[in-house]
């Protein structure tokens, strides 16, 4: 495979993993502040860092996932798609964190599979409206008479 084709998924994989961390570490000063600590400190810069290499990894399977199950896949709409389910995940994961507050373990299901939300639901959505269209695209070819 050519260097040329391997760009646009490298630069997806960094700047969603980029986004991923910055998001992480947004809501950990978001749950802090709400806690009554600071936040923002060096460590925070430090945080993004760390948390880096795993969130590269799951973009990395995210992105072979798509590529093995989306025919005509658009990074673009991958990419918006998944910052949108990063911050519903980013919401989830505030809610529930309050849930757990008052309710106790009631929720801890929700929370150990919260993380996966960006990485799976733009995948199977593209891949849904993928299948809709190469449907609706073999139906007037198709005769109703025939299976």
């Amino acid at each position: 495979m050519r260097a040329d084709k391997i760009k646009p998924y490298a630069l997806y994989v960094i700047a969603f993993s980029l986004v991923c961390s910055l998001a992480s570490q947004l809501e950990m000063a978001l749950s802090s502040w709400s806690w009554g600590f600071s936040t923002w400190s060096i460590s925070s810069i430090f945080g993004i860092l760390f948390n880096l290499p795993g969130y590269i990894l799951f973009a990395v399977l995210q992105v072979v996932a798509a590529v093995l199950t989306i025919r005509t896949l658009s990074l673009k709409k991958l990419f918006y798609l998944s910052c949108i389910f990063t911050v519903i995940d980013i919401l989830l994961t505030a809610l529930n964190r309050q849930m757990m507050e008052s309710a106790g373990s009631l929720f801890f299901p929700l929370f150990m599979m919260g993380g996966l939300l960006p990485y799976v639901a733009p995948v199977f959505i593209l891949a849904l409206i993928g299948r809709k269209k190469n449907v609706t695209e073999l139906s007037p070819d198709v005769d109703e008479g025939q299976w």
